[in-house]
């Protein structure tokens, strides 16, 4: 049973699911699986708004059950990389990314509270001003407001973040969007991404993973054997005028499945070996980030807020939030692959249609 199964019925958004025009609108039933057009991948599990997705029971559940007392507890729960049989099938992948990785990253950001901070900012730039208006007026006016003894320590924890955070946020920004297409079949690709745009890097292996698979599996060796089953059980159920589904057809289906899947896992494959880097890449930063952040708290520990403590707090747990962001929207990419539909398997039994 796979970890996702059980919904695998729920007629999901394939959010980022990509295909560009690759053959004729016609095809047999094995390349109709496939599709030739973007909205061949997503249009038959209709269309569920992200405010709808938000407002779910289960899209809640998921987001609260997510929400961690510290970015420590949240880190050391991160959501892992899922095994290729638990997002091989559309419906799976729409659930994983369209739920899963939006609930999980949207739970990291709510992790900590910052109005200490934020308060602790307001305070200190009333009283700045206060003393500005005492020192206007000629009067004693504090002259300590500005020290704090650990600025060197906090300016030692932002140098720490600094880079590699300004690395992580120029990435995140650096989005190809659909005027940037080369020509029609591009465009088709980047128009119906979320927000019309996607991450370079994702972008740069276009031709050499995605487009591919959106093209290939026509004439395919998979395709083939499908179809050649396909035809088989049509055939044979044709013959002996069946009303009711025949184990033999449910088996045969099932041999079809098996091609399907597999079909799907080799390319999520390829893609995956682009995401992995990727995203362990991003759960490094997490570790140095929060890492810094903590040290940011310790060093206040019960003394006074000040400016230094308030901007390098800021910074540190900044970065901790990009990081967590960045982490799960590279895990989301897995849903950029277009996969192939999966055949539909009656019930021994049941009423035969001829699908």
């Amino acid at each position: 049973m796979k970890k996702f199964k059980s919904l695998s019925t729920l007629l999901l958004l394939f959010s980022m699911a990509v295909l560009c025009y690759a053959q004729a609108k016609t095809g047999n039933y094995s390349q109709k699986l496939g599709g030739n057009k973007i909205s061949d991948y997503k249009d038959a599990y209709g269309f569920l708004s992200s405010e709808e997705d938000r407002n779910s029971k289960l899209y809640k559940k998921l987001k609260s059950d997510a929400i961690y007392s510290s970015y420590e507890e949240h880190y050391a729960n991160l959501m892992p990389i899922p095994d290729l049989t638990e997002i091989d099938t559309r419906e799976e992948m729409a659930y994983f990314v369209t739920y899963i990785c939006n609930a999980h990253m949207e739970a990291s950001l709510l992790t900590e509270s910052h109005e200490d901070t934020k308060n602790a900012r307001q305070i200190i730039n009333d009283a700045m001003m206060e003393n500005a208006k005492k020192a206007a007026r000629g009067l004693p006016y504090d002259t300590q407001i500005h020290f704090d003894p650990n600025k060197d320590a906090y300016m030692a924890l932002i140098n720490r973040v600094k880079n590699p955070y300004n690395s992580l946020y120029a990435e995140g920004q650096d989005i190809v969007i659909y005027q940037d297409a080369k020509n029609d079949e591009e465009l088709s690709w980047l128009v119906d991404m979320i927000n019309g745009g996607i991450n370079r890097i994702v972008y740069n292996q276009f031709y050499s993973i995605i487009l591919p698979a959106c093209r290939d599996w026509y004439n395919s060796e998979e395709c083939r054997q499908v179809q050649e089953i396909e035809d088989e059980l049509i055939a044979r159920a044709r013959a002996e005028k069946i009303r009711k589904t025949p184990e033999w057809f449910v088996e045969g289906r099932k041999k079809e499945l098996e091609i399907v899947t597999e079909y799907n896992r080799k390319n999520l494959a390829k893609l995956m070996k682009i995401i992995e880097p990727k995203v362990n890449e991003k759960k490094a930063l997490l570790s140095l980030f929060i890492k810094a952040d903590t040290e940011v708290d310790d060093l206040r520990a019960n003394g006074k807020f000040s400016m230094d403590y308030v901007n390098a707090k800021v910074t540190t747990y900044g970065a901790v939030e990009v990081a967590f962001t960045s982490y799960y929207m590279w895990m989301s990419y897995l849903g950029s692959l277009p996969l192939v539909r999966t055949p539909v398997v009656p019930k021994v039994g049941e009423r035969f249609l001829f699908y």
